[in-house]
This record gives structure tokens, C-alpha cells and sequence, in this order.
């Protein structure tokens, strides 16, 4: 019988994710020349459910689809707080309890944790939604990973790092090079290991950065709660302030206060459109004293308000 694998998509759901899981299954299915696995798209009631870029699937209804699935991978794009939570929350437990193994796609891996599914093990979730995540559940071990495997719990950082994490479970049914074959299919030049980072927004554009620049802005991304002044800034990395504002102007484009600003404001706009925090908190979460200066700064660097983003 084959490995059956359940999508359960959630409106607005990233059609890049989902494709990146289930296309290695049929490359698979191919090269093994028979149906190692099969795939089945669900959502809570089942019906049509729009992708974000508009594309539809139909699906089958939840409960109906769990009674013959072997794993169940939860995928959310841009909505995490979709309808009907208390019943899609019942819904997983018993998928759940009937023997499905549990995982996620993307920012999929907050409704695990909403339904209580994740306790003491470890997951992941993409880049975007770590600030997000860490403040909603931060008894929970999320990782920085590109896909995480934990006692049964299967979780996947999103985009393309889901075909890394399906091709892990190919290798670990069927061996390394089956696994290797597959990646071969779609021109991965090597198949990544879950215990490689995600290269997230903020590190990833300044890998290239002097040594020095990187120190400096790692420093700034934790301390956005409460900011430091940049003199500060430069006593600790031992530099003059000149310095610095040299090195920004050369490599940023800007200096390190505006830098620094930005930084605070770009994770403003992640928990506004990711949780369900009050602007107020948002506002001091990201180091700002008074919300008509968050407003001010905010409306500055975006051209809208704090608020209209929740509209």
C-alpha cells in the first residue's frame, strides 16, 4: 500500500509550498515504477479552496480523507487565523488520534501549535513568522531550520523547503539514492539537510557585508525591544561612530540609525499582519515609547498607517 500524504490547505495557502511537497511523490512514483505514494488535497469541510495566487484546488472534507492517511501536513501562506478554529482544532486532534502523523507547511505550523499539537518537541516555521511565533508560544523550541523532524512531527520552514523535507522521508523509505534520483529530476544540484538555516530576510541580504557590519546589525536585530543608541552601538563593537556610518553608507545605502529603524518597522509589519497583537503592544515590542510615534515612523517608512494594514 502506498504512503498516503494529506494536504490540508487553508485559504490563501502558497501554491509553491504544497507543489514542492507532492512533486517529488509522483518523481518517485515514477522512478520507483510503482505507487510508492499517494496524495490527497483536504480542507475542513472540503469544497474549493483559493491559493494566494488565486489558483483553486478542491478538496475533500477533513475527517472523511484522515481515516486512510499516513501523514497529515497542515499548509497556511498569509492567514493564520482562519474560521471555525475550535472545530478545525477537534478536527486535527482526531486525525491525530486516529494514528496520522502530524506536520506543517509554511506558517501551517501555527495551527499545530494552536490545537495544542507540538508540546515538548521541536518545529519550525518560515522565516517571515518566527518574530510572530516566538511571542505567541514561546514555551515552544522553534527552530531556524529549513524543515525540522521531531518524534513523529514533521514541520517544514515553506517554499522550496519542501520538497528538502519530502525528500528526507523518500530517502529515509526507499534510500539515499532514490532520494538523490528524485532531486536529480528537478536539476537540486545536492538535497539540503533540515539542520541548515533558513537564510532569513534580515542575514541573508548582508552575507556579504564586512565582518564588522554584520556584527553591528545582528546586535541590532536583538535588541529591538529596546533599542540602542548607535554610540552605544560603536563602544561595544569597538569602532568609532564615523566609522560606521562609513560602512553603512557604502554597503546599506543609508546610515545606521535609518538602518536601524528599519529594521524595527519591518518587524512591526510581520506582527501586524501575522498575530493578533494590539498596535499598542506592536508599538513596544518595537522599541517605540508612544504610538503616535510608531504611527509617525510607520506611515513614513510604508506610507500607511499601523491600522490600515489590519483593515
Amino acid at each position: 500500500m502506498p504512503n498516503r500524504m494529506g494536504f490540508l490547505l487553508i485559504e490563501r495557502f502558497s501554491i509553491l509550498s504544497v507543489v514542492a511537497c507532492f512533486e517529488p511523490l509522483r518523481s518517485a512514483n515514477r522512478l520507483l515504477g510503482y505507487d510508492a505514494y499517494g496524495w490527497t488535497f483536504v480542507s475542513l469541510e472540503g469544497g474549493p479552496v483559493t491559493s494566494s495566487s488565486g489558483l483553486v484546488l478542491e478538496t475533500e472534507p477533513l475527517d472523511t480523507a484522515a481515516r486512510d492517511l499516513d501523514y497529515l501536513f497542515i499548509c497556511a501562506g498569509l492567514d493564520i487565523g482562519p474560521p471555525d478554529r475550535k472545530r478545525m482544532n477537534a478536527a486535527l486532534h482526531r486525525a491525530n488520534r486516529s494514528g496520522v502523523r502530524m506536520g506543517a507547511v509554511s506558517a501551517g505550523t501555527f495551527l499545530l501549535a494552536e490545537a495544542g499539537l507540538i508540546k515538548d518537541r521541536r518545529c519550525t516555521v518560515h522565516w517571515e513568522f518566527l518574530p510572530t511565533f516566538r511571542e505567541s508560544w514561546p514555551e515552544i523550541d522553534v527552530e531556524e531550520n529549513l524543515y525540522v523532524i521531531d518524534r513523529e512531527l514533521y514541520t517544514s520552514s515553506g517554499g522550496m523547503a519542501g520538497a528538502d523535507l519530502v525528500l528526507e522521508l523518500i530517502s529515509r523509505d526507499h534510500g539515499e539514492a532514490t532520494a538523490q534520483a528524485v532531486a536529480n529530476q528537478y536539476n537540486l544540484d545536492r538535497m539540503r539537510s533540515g539542520g541548515e538555516n533558513q537564510p532569513d530576510g534580515s542575514m541573508a541580504r548582508i552575507s556579504t557585508y564586512p565582518g564588522l557590519l554584520q556584527n553591528v546589525i545582528r546586535l541590532m536585530l536583538a535588541n529591538i525591544e529596546a533599542p540602542l543608541s548607535i554610540a552605544e552601538i560603536c563602544q561595544r563593537n569597538r569602532c568609532q561612530q564615523r566609522q560606521l556610518e562609513r560602512l553603512f553608507l557604502r554597503w546599506a545605502g543609508d546610515t545606521p540609525r535609518r538602518f536601524y529603524m528599519k529594521l524595527r518597522l519591518e518587524k512591526a509589519m510581520g506582527l501586524l499582519r501575522h498575530s493578533n497583537l494590539q498596535i499598542t503592544e506592536i508599538a513596544q515590542m518595537t522599541g517605540f515609547t508612544a504610538n503616535s510615534r510608531f504611527s509617525m515612523a510607520f506611515k513614513r517608512e510604508y506610507g500607511r498607517t499601523p491600522s490600515s494594514v489590519r483593515a
